[in-house]
């Protein structure tokens, strides 16, 4: 009788404990009940590797809403769901944490909103577990973590909060997962990655900006097919940055995107490029930059300005309007840099109304463009532009040729051209299927032809005949020729 009563009495304050929300102690924890689960809201010990409970006076671990001050590691069972915004704040002692696998938001899961800071200033910290099926990363969740290096972001993952991991100086590299949706603000600002590969699936709108900002040691970025805008000062700062390639969806690159990115010396743009805004490449340190056909916007403060090494820029007619101050600082103290356009065109007109050094190229229109080792061929003394025919690049033959520093000879009679250099000679007969190199015959897909009184030759198998390496730039719709 006296048990069954003790038992009662139990179940009783087990009642009234649910009810009220006192807290409970239990060893080294201090928790509540709630609806037959518990929310541990403290911990009274002082071992600094704490190892979370899963179950409590008989019912599971389920809720954090505690403060770690001293822990230098902890490691939580997969019954908790849920864990405070400010559980390890400015804990210098914090090494490694491994988290419940059923936890599907880290901090705040509301945009733009600081206050999770979960980890924010754990100076010590290097290795986190994330949760399998996490969802979301809140804004300043490992804000500062200097030292932080190893953690993985699963697939499941959808959304990283704002300056997420601004200031994660030792994380250099990182898998961004291919379903990402959101990026917020400043995520991965003055970190350390040094290369990224943004997916396609990222959304972002126009109050998110410098998601990258301050990343020095970046070199390499991606960024995924679907994504349409660079959001503003994405990469603003990024020192190292030398390689970029960009999908075919991109329409806007927004203000500051490449701010400062000193070690840009090349940049292919996509043709679905519409609109280039402000200080988009202030202080970078490209060579030359063609816009592809289909450009119709510049806002032109600041926009190339501040590029030392900037000698070309290619503008094609489908540039109708350049807003920006009312002295023209586009080109402001870059002063190496001609621009290219074709005669009469809008941006010939804005030249000479702003003393823009400009020579006229009519090939600026060209729908394709082709490069060899880096540099624009330009196609306008040959008055033809390259031609697509049949999934196949045929360029002028002597722009090809000259450009490669070949010497090139053409016989009427035969309608055969002669090419020779290092000792290489090449033979093509307009409308044979055979190129010769050095007597041997290689089979060609499109033959040499005549197109608008113009002998065009197929830019691939010329140069791969002289030893070069040829790519396709689906993006841009670019011949990429490298020796």
């Amino acid at each position: 009788m006296k048990k069954i009563y003790i038992s009662l009495l139990i179940m009783l304050g087990i009642m009234c404990t649910s009810a009220t929300a006192f807290a409970l102690t239990d060893g080294d924890w201090e928790f509540r009940l709630l609806d037959d689960e518990v929310m541990i809201t403290g911990y009274l010990g002082d071992n600094e590797n704490i190892v979370i409970p899963s179950t409590l006076f008989g019912a599971p671990v389920t809720k954090i809403d505690a403060k770690f001050k001293n822990a230098a590691s902890i490691v939580m069972p997969d019954t908790v769901r849920e864990v405070s915004d400010k559980m390890c704040q400015y804990n210098e002692n914090l090494e490694s944490v491994i988290f419940s696998n059923n936890i599907e938001v880290l901090g705040n899961d509301l945009r733009y909103m600081y206050g999770s800071c979960m980890f924010q200033d754990c100076v010590n910290l290097t290795t986190v577990k994330l949760p399998e099926n996490l969802k979301r990363i809140g804004a300043t969740a490992f804000l500062n973590c200097k030292s932080l290096k190893n953690i993985t972001l699963p697939d499941s993952l959808e959304e990283i909060g704002e300056s997420a991991f601004e200031g994660c100086e030792s994380l250099t590299s990182l898998n961004i997962p291919p379903n990402l949706k959101i990026m917020e603000d400043s995520a991965f600002e003055d970190s350390g990655l040094e290369s990224v590969n943004i997916p396609g699936s990222v959304s972002w709108d126009v109050y998110t900006n410098r998601q990258f900002e301050g990343c020095t040691n970046l070199k390499n970025a991606t960024i995924g097919e679907g994504i349409t805008v660079l959001p503003e000062y994405l990469f603003s700062e990024c020192t190292s940055l030398k390689h970029v390639e960009l999908p075919g969806t991109i329409t806007e690159i927004a203000r500051g995107a490449f701010f400062e990115c000193a070690s840009l010396e090349e940049l292919t743009l996509p043709v679905s490029l519409r609109i280039i805004n402000q200080y988009a490449f202030y202080g970078t340190g490209l060579r030359q930059l063609v816009l592809p056909y289909g450009v119709e916007y510049i806002n032109g403060q600041y926009t190339f300005a501040e590029c030392p090494d900037l000698e070309a820029v290619f503008i094609p007619d489908s540039l109708t309007k350049i807003e920006g101050s009312i002295h023209s600082t586009m080109f402001e103290n870059s002063g190496r840099c001609i621009v290219y356009c074709s005669a009469d065109s809008y941006m010939a007109n804005y030249c000479k109304d702003n003393n823009i050094s400009y020579l006229t190229d009519n090939s600026v229109n060209s729908s394709i463009t082709v490069y060899y080792n880096g540099t624009r061929i330009s196609f306008h003394e040959y008055g033809q532009n390259p031609e697509l025919i049949n999934d196949r690049t045929l360029v002028p033959l002597r722009a090809i040729f000259e450009a490669m520093g070949a010497d090139v000879k053409w016989d009427q009679e035969t309608e055969t051209v002669t090419s020779t250099r290092n000792g290489v000679t090449i033979k093509l007969t307009i409308g044979d299927n055979v190129l010769y190199k050095n007597g041997q015959s290689i089979p060609v897909d499109v033959p040499a032809q005549i197109v608008n009184d113009r002998t065009l030759v197929p830019a691939r198998v010329v140069a791969e005949a002289f030893g070069a390496d040829v790519q396709w730039n689906e993006a841009s719709n670019s011949v990429l020729i490298t020796e």
